[in-house]
């Protein structure tokens, strides 16, 4: 397959496969296997399983709400959560 690309792109690519210590064609092949392909997709309960025991049990105790029950976390938590979640490829 040919591809027609601007300098620009070119050089870019030039400049990326140099970082990883590749051929420019290495490179090309390797943007095109990770698009395309992509990383080990993983479900969002084997990422939740990996994440660290830390903190105290009643940090994460269940309340009576009316409703039912709620469970309480902080948005900070929350946040930590999902940035990690996203930094191992997973779902969000």
């Amino acid at each position: 397959m040919g591809y027609a690309f601007d300098g620009a792109s070119v050089n870019a690519l030039k400049l990326q496969a140099a970082k990883h210590g590749i051929s420019a064609e290495a490179e090309h092949r390797r943007i095109f296997e990770q698009v395309l392909v992509g990383p080990e997709r993983r479900s969002f309960s084997a990422v939740l399983a990996e994440m660290p025991d830390v903190g105290r049990d009643a940090d994460f105790e269940r309340m009576q709400g009316e409703k039912g029950y709620i469970s309480v976390i902080t948005v900070g938590e929350l946040r930590c959560g999902i940035e990690l979640i996203r930094y191992r490829g997973d779902i969000l």
